[in-house]
Parts: C-alpha cells; sequence; structure tokens
C-alpha cells in the first residue's frame, strides 16, 4: 500500500476508450477477487481532488474494488479525473472511486495507476 499524498489540480482532456479496444494489461492489483466482492462499494464524492492515469490508458470498474472484478472500460493518459474517496479491499490493495467532470463515466481505479496514487480521503 502507498503512503497518500495529494496533486495539485491540473487540466486535463477527458477520453474512455472501450471494453473492445486494445489495451495494454494492468499488472496484477490483487491475488484474487471471490465473485461476492465484484459488487458496488458505497463511495462519496469527499475528496476534491483532480488527477487522472498514472498510464497510458488503465481500466476503470463500476464493481469491484478488484482486479478480477469486470471492466467497463478504459481512460487514457491524460483524462482529468475527480478522485472522490478510496478504499483498501480484503488483499490490502487501495482502490480509488473516480468520475470523468460532466460526464456519467465513473468507477474504481487501482491506485498504483493514478497519479498521486488516488485519493487521499477513505470512503
Amino acid at each position: 500500500m502507498h503512503l497518500r499524498r495529494r496533486l495539485p489540480a491540473a487540466v486535463f482532456g477527458a477520453a474512455l476508450v472501450t471494453t473492445g479496444l486494445a489495451a495494454p494489461a494492468q499488472a496484477s492489483a490483487d491475488n484474487f477477487a471471490p465473485a461476492a466482492n465484484c459488487r458496488q462499494h458505497s463511495h462519496t464524492a469527499k475528496d476534491n481532488t483532480i488527477g487522472g492515469p498514472a498510464k497510458s490508458s488503465v481500466p476503470i470498474r463500476s464493481a469491484g474494488p478488484y482486479s478480477d472484478c469486470s471492466i467497463d472500460g478504459y481512460v487514457a493518459s491524460g483524462t482529468n479525473l475527480a478522485y472522490h474517496c478510496y478504499v483498501v479491499n480484503d488483499v490490502g490493495n487501495t482502490w480509488t472511486w473516480v468520475r470523468v467532470p460532466g460526464t456519467s463515466i465513473a468507477g474504481w481505479v487501482w491506485d498504483d495507476n493514478l497519479l498521486g496514487y488516488g485519493s487521499g480521503v477513505r470512503c
């Protein structure tokens, strides 16, 4: 797990690539995810940090927060992401709930895939 730290707000363009397109493989965030854990976890917009993907394309999941949960799409580098809050899953990895401002695109992203390792505010 990484220490929580905040980055200053930055201006990015928003983009989402659908799961039908090729995207780089994500390093494993978790050892496994029991199916029962791939569900909606509570989250609220407690943080006001703006960040973005730390890699060229990162998966986003509406159910999670585990690497084995279904991927809804990919967020491209340069995309503006509002960090809402983070959770620690059962295997000790941190995930942040993000939203692309002004859109309905939102979900869990593994903190290693986010600038500044995601939100600094626990859900």
